[in-house]
């Protein structure tokens, strides 16, 4: 193996790689293997297959690029260990020369630890605010129990602000209808103010069958930057109003919910209300402990390929929670008026403090020798294998040996983490 190192601007470094076909002709026999593993070749069993059938089922150039992927955490790794670079983040790969009968070249790009100087723990201190459940809090818990089981029935009477009402919706802006605006067979409980400031009121005492129109100004902080503060037309046609009967609140019913008795359903709720509150309040310290310490820290040139990274972490979180919300990435956009790379240049500070925080914890993490053990590895893969034991695709992606090395960085920032809370909250 030869390979060269330069270092680059922004906190990277090259490592260029030539490897010779007498080196990484076991490689391409070791690749013909795996891929013989995995893809159906007629007559063989899987890893049975020779060499030259492989190669005619799916290519030499296929092998190639197996090889590549199967020979890089070795090479990487001995150039990184004997030229004892501090590197951080994933490695990108560039393949310059990958060609049958001659040499293998490809060069990776990786970030550099950046200097860090951490602030003296002994000086700092913070307080855990106290968690109480207040009366109120639990009162409104217990009535929203009932809330979730009140039975609905037609009526046929005007809505009142304690009905539900099912209507066909239009929404339009100076006589155009608005794209996404049309609802059919949309419910609207009228004691709730979560829809339109004014849009619950507007169909109070209305009929089955009854339309109403008319035009309510959509909040200024409103997600659909294009409507926020905007005035726009509604029309609903009733479809059915609906009473609402909740059960009362008694010995009865909390038996329903598997409980002894009013008091002990009403000790649940106030020892569920609790838990939530500590672990809120766990987040806030955590939190408030992290910006202090980046604040107090003292960080060098941070690595672009990080920053970026984070970014693209950042982009995927997004995606993910817009489909959760049952949108799509491209309208909402449209409604807030920007593209995904406007979204990605203000992603920008965030990344950094994201970053800044990565690095910090790592490093006290190494500072004071706080270890994952195989087992606790091991226990962490049973319990996401049974998380998504429905899921056959992301049970192997959590079989494969790189993810291990990734829980495994995810467990020791848990535990750092911990680390820091107990020796920081007074």
């Amino acid at each position: 193996m030869n390979y060269t190192v330069k270092k680059l601007p922004k906190g990277e470094v090259e490592i260029k790689f030539e490897i010779s076909g007498l080196e990484y002709q076991p490689w391409l026999e070791k690749a013909a293997v795996h891929i013989s593993e995995h893809a159906k070749i007629e007559g063989f069993r899987p890893g049975k297959a020779p060499y030259e059938l492989v190669k005619k089922a799916v290519g030499e150039v296929k092998i190639y690029e197996e090889a590549l992927d199967l020979m890089l955490p070795k090479y990487y790794g001995e150039a990184v260990e004997k030229e004892k670079l501090e590197t951080i983040g994933q490695p990108k790969v560039n393949v310059e020369k990958l060609a049958p009968g001659n040499p293998m070249e490809f060069k990776i790009i990786v970030a550099m630890l950046p200097e860090l100087v951490l602030p003296n723990l002994e000086k700092l201190s913070f307080k855990r605010k106290e968690v109480k459940v207040e009366k109120e809090t639990a009162d409104r818990a217990m009535a929203d129990l009932t809330k979730m089981r009140r039975k609905e029935a037609v009526v046929s009477r005007p809505a009142t602000g304690e009905d539900k009402v099912v209507v066909d919706l239009e929404m339009s802006r100076d006589q155009v209808a608005l794209e996404g605006g049309g609802a059919k067979d949309h419910g609207v409980y009228l004691n709730e103010r979560h829809y339109i400031p004014g849009f619950a009121e507007k169909l109070i005492g209305a009929v089955k069958g009854e339309t109403r129109e008319f035009a309510l100004e959509f909040p200024k902080e409103h997600y659909q930057k294009h409507l926020a503060g905007q005035k726009v037309d509604f029309k609903a046609t009733v479809k059915d109003v609906y009473g609402l009967e909740a059960p009362a609140l008694d010995d009865e019913f909390a038996k329903r919910l598997g409980q002894k008795d009013l008091p002990a359903l009403r000790a649940l709720v106030e020892e569920n209300l609790r838990a939530e509150d500590e672990h809120r309040e766990d987040e806030r310290a955590e939190n408030e402990i992290i910006k202090v310490l980046t604040e107090k820290s003292k960080f060098g040139e941070l690595p672009e390929i990080l920053i970026n990274e984070e970014v693209h972490k950042m982009e995927h979180e997004l995606e993910n929670n817009i489909a959760r919300q049952g949108m799509e990435l491209n309208p909402y956009l449209q409604s807030i008026n920007k593209t995904m790379d406007d979204l990605k240049l203000d992603f920008v500070p965030q990344a950094i403090q994201r970053v800044k925080a990565a690095l910090l914890i790592r490093a006290y993490g190494l500072e004071n020798k706080i270890e994952v053990s195989d087992k606790e590895i091991a226990e962490e893969v049973e319990k996401q294998m049974e998380m998504y034991k429905n899921d056959a695709k992301t049970q192997e992606a959590i079989r494969d040996p790189e993810y291990a090395y990734y829980l495994e960085t995810i467990l020791r920032n848990r535990k750092t983490l911990a680390w820091l809370k107990d020796k920081l909250i007074k």
